[in-house]
């Protein structure tokens, strides 16, 4: 069973192990899902509302882009990912999509820290010039931590007064992606609250 512990001390999987879908979408909803995350400045101000679902889960994955899954419905996809009928196993099946997006699979462990702890991961809202890597895709905001080998980011897109998962991406360190100029958004703490 993956834990907090876990999740705050992930450093990406080894050669000889691989994510467990079902535990990590168990874990998902025991401690990512169903919550709103307000990051507060060093006054104490709101600068960030994100509201986490479960049913975000599938689509951060990319799972909309693999061809045999028994459903495209980002919530039977969800319980199917939490029951164990969807597993690496059947994902690897389709080995184009899987070798597209094993990367998203492989980091989203990162996603519990990058949420939860301060100064874990930088919080940029993408500039609005339409030629930006992450504009182009409608995203509002991203969350991006790096690692040795890459950069693993978290995108989000506003509705109205909050912001809602929509993808995760892979990036090697180098990529021209970083290189447009981005607000950094200074947090100082984060006030977790479950719905």
């Amino acid at each position: 069973m993956y834990t907090k512990d876990w999740a705050l001390n992930f450093n990406g999987f080894s050669k000889n192990e691989e994510i467990d879908l079902k535990m990590f979408s168990n874990f998902f909803e025991e401690y990512i899902a169903n919550r709103k995350y307000i990051y507060l400045d060093d006054k104490g101000e709101a600068r960030i509302k994100i509201v986490v679902e479960g049913t975000q889960l599938p689509h951060v994955l990319g799972l909309h882009k693999w061809n045999n899954l028994p459903s495209k419905n980002a919530s039977l996809q969800y319980e199917a990912m939490k029951n164990g009928d969807i597993d690496l196993d059947l994902l690897k099946i389709d080995d184009g999509t899987w070798q597209e997006y094993r990367k998203r699979i492989e980091f989203i462990p990162y996603s519990y820290k990058m949420l939860t702890v301060v100064g874990n991961s930088d919080i940029r809202i993408v500039p609005s010039e339409k030629s930006n890597t992450f504009r182009k895709r409608g995203i509002d905001i991203i969350f991006k931590i790096p690692t040795s080998k890459f950069i693993y980011v978290l995108e989000m897109r506003r509705i109205d007064d909050h912001y809602v998962f929509t993808s995760s991406s892979v990036y090697n360190r180098n990529s021209s992606a970083f290189k447009a100029k981005y607000n950094i958004v200074p947090i100082s703490q984060i006030s977790i609250i479950e719905k």
